[in-house]
């Protein structure tokens, strides 16, 4: 199957996360609750205490959403400030929302840094291990809002670098 043949463009670790999204589409959008799956790209990555770092971060998330619920699933590659190909599964918690800004929790596991980059305690698994734990704040502002349809603007805070995506959320 040519979905999971490693390659050029990002490896197993972008196989890996393609079959995820197929996977997430296919089982979340058969629930019969009212749901939504939003589906981001990374514009900009700017990191506040540090130079000489990867700032093109070819970022694209999947997130799913269910109505009255504070919580979503996210699923998201990117290349990370060491220039890794990067894989994280995590969830996103809505912390409150003012108006038209939201303030939401990311928090999960990702795949593609090491324990030298980010410390032991966000990499507990040791030096052997390219297996950390995440927690990012985001701030989302929508654009252009319909019935069905929702184009926002986020940025989020992952250790030092503040990464800015648009993406555009589908409501069924």
């Amino acid at each position: 199957m040519s979905v999971l043949r490693p390659n050029n463009s990002g490896g197993w670790g972008f196989a890996i996360f393609r079959v995820i999204c197929i996977l997430t589409v296919v089982v979340m959008t058969s629930r019969a609750e009212a749901s939504s799956i939003d589906v981001s790209f990374g514009v900009n990555t700017i990191h506040l205490n540090s130079d000489n770092m990867n700032e093109e971060n070819d970022f694209i998330s999947i997130e799913y959403s269910v109505d009255n619920s504070d919580w979503g699933y996210i699923a998201s590659k990117f290349v990370n400030s060491y220039e890794n190909n990067t894989v994280a599964l995590g969830m996103s918690y809505d912390i409150v929302t003012y108006d038209i800004i939201e303030l939401d929790l990311l928090l999960g596991v990702m795949k593609g840094y090491k324990e030298e980059d980010l410390g032991d305690v966000i990499c507990p698994l040791g030096e052997e291990s390219d297996l950390c734990w995440f927690i990012a704040p985001r701030i989302i502002i929508p654009i252009y809002k319909n019935n069905y349809f929702e184009i926002k603007v986020s940025s989020l805070l992952l250790g030092d670098a503040l990464s800015t995506s648009v993406g555009l959320e589908y409501k069924f």
